[in-house]
């Protein structure tokens, strides 16, 4: 282990230019190879963390992606570090490559785990169809979403990480525009049997994460999906 930090040492100090190995004869071409070699390493891992705040994947993936970024970045420093230490300065272009190569198993793991979670997180890549009734976990309007409420939610379309969804109420929207009222016949014919009144489904849609739903409940008729509220 010591002799890594030595080497990685060596290839710091080579990269900002106070340093060369021992027997270096083209201490340019070091220079720039040891400088391509931090910057990778630099830049691969922000990468990562810029594509996760960007696609704002589950916070398991996010730390999936992070991890794997950085073991392959900061492992392929420690391979170029054995490389160099066994054949002093010479080839650091091609030792560039073989440390990325070599290091490639490193993130191995972490991207086994990432696809394990993504599929795992898409319900085993079944996506959910237009028309599904579930029940789900809904924020709150009232207090803008610091608490919640379980309701039966007509699926429109599944997103992936998100799920837009249209939900039922039980409060009289007759009154209102934006909604299509649910007779107890048409309810029934969902999968929502017992409620004894009328309910009204929202015009509106929104997203809701996989974790919120619960058990599904039954469908909606394409033709009564698409119906325009009043």
């Amino acid at each position: 282990m010591g002799s890594i930090r030595v080497r990685l040492g060596a290839l710091w100090a080579a990269a900002r230019g106070r340093y060369y190995p021992h027997g270096t004869r083209r201490r340019r071409t070091y220079r720039e190879a040891a400088l391509a070699l931090f910057g990778l390493a630099v830049l691969v891992p922000v990468l990562a963390i810029g594509w996760v705040l960007l696609t704002s994947p589950g916070a398991g993936r996010a730390l999936l992606v992070i991890v794997g970024a950085v073991l392959l970045a900061f492992g392929s420093l420690v391979v170029f570090a054995q490389l160099d230490r066994l054949q002093p300065g010479r080839a650091p272009w091609l030792k560039v490559v073989l440390a990325w190569i070599l290091a490639a198993p490193g993130a191995v793991a972490g991207v086994v785990l990432l696809v394990a979670d993504l599929l795992r997180g898409s319900g085993g890549a079944a996506r959910l169809q237009a028309g599904e009734v579930l029940w789900a976990e809904m924020p709150n309007d009232e207090d803008r979403g610091a608490t919640s409420k379980v309701r039966p939610v007509v699926v429109v379309a599944d997103e992936g990480d998100s799920v837009l969804v249209r939900w039922f109420t039980s409060q009289d929207k007759s009154q209102r525009h934006g909604y299509v009222e649910f007779t107890t016949a048409m309810q029934k014919q969902a999968g929502l049997d017992g409620v004894g009144h009328s309910t009204w489904l929202s015009g509106e849609a929104r997203p809701l994460p996989r974790s919120a739903f619960r058990d599904p409940v039954g469908r909606v008729p394409a033709e009564v999906l698409h119906r325009r509220p009043s």
